[in-house]
């Protein structure tokens, strides 16, 4: 089987990092958003109260990051939802 020629290699190699970077993220949010979720219902404070909307705007961010992603991979083979 013929290689690959470089650009899709390229592209291959940068879309790989990308879903690493947004998997991570996606990984990290969660994990701070679980217990600050529990300590919120425990205890209803401003401090968890600001925890909580900088995660949510941290999970915001994401999202919009992750539709980028998609809209722009989306766009290159033909294919929009």
């Amino acid at each position: 089987m013929p290689e690959s020629p470089f650009e899709f290699r390229a592209l291959e190699v940068t879309l790989e990092a990308i879903c690493s970077f947004l998997d991570a993220r996606t990984t990290e949010l969660e994990t701070d958003a679980y217990p600050a979720l529990d300590e919120l219902t425990s205890k209803i404070s401003s401090r968890n109260l600001d925890r909580v909307r900088k995660l949510k705007s941290g999970m915001t961010r994401l999202t919009a990051r992750v539709q980028k992603v998609w809209l722009l991979i989306s766009m290159s083979v033909g294919f929009v939802i």
